[in-house]
């Protein structure tokens, strides 16, 4: 998505990048925080803007498996 954006515009990429990391950071108690992506026990799903981030944890780490476009409705 990055490269896609960068494309057009690299200021906005880089942006878009750092917003979502922002967002991901002012999360303090996932658990509670964000729901859980139907019946998986270590993913979980954010909202934003107009996009879903999916995201799976384990111990200390977390990992962006996949963003989307809301607008889908595959997920």
């Amino acid at each position: 998505m990055f490269e896609y954006i960068y494309k057009d515009s690299p200021t906005n990429a880089e942006k878009f990048i750092s917003d979502i990391e922002n967002k991901i950071q002012q999360i303090s108690n996932i658990e509670s925080s964000c729901p859980k992506y139907k019946e998986y026990k270590d993913i979980y799903k954010i909202v934003f803007k107009n996009y879903i981030i999916l995201f799976g944890l384990k111990a200390d780490e977390m990992t962006i498996l996949t963003i989307y476009s809301s607008k889908l409705s595959r997920f």
